[in-house]
């Protein structure tokens, strides 16, 4: 017990703040709730589509937008290893839909 006290002392303030989000998403992963938000996050960053994006004209890459595409995958990735791994299975694999009661 001590020494777990002693290594709390020793970590930096935003190794502190770290864990305290791990043991946030950890618990809140646990929720339909918490899954649904996190694919919704999955989904809006871009995470499970290319990044590329192909001037239709010219038939090239568009640097700008594929940077600004992986960008946002970027946010989701940082995310992500916060998540344990049985936790991203049913996040990633989760489809969003309304039942009959409004429920997800």
């Amino acid at each position: 017990m001590e020494k777990d006290k002693d290594k709390d002392k020793d970590k930096k303030p935003q190794d502190k703040t770290l864990d305290i989000v791990k043991r946030a998403i950890g618990r809140l992963v646990k929720t339909k709730d918490g899954q649904v938000l996190f694919k919704y996050l999955s989904d809006l960053c871009g995470f499970s589509v290319s990044s590329m994006v192909i001037d239709p004209n010219s038939m090239e890459i568009n640097t700008n937008s594929t940077i600004y595409n992986e960008a946002r995958k970027t946010v989701y990735y940082n995310i992500r290893q916060l998540i344990k791994k049985d936790d991203l299975k049913v996040i990633e694999f989760l489809e969003i839909k309304e039942d009959a009661d409004n429920e997800v």
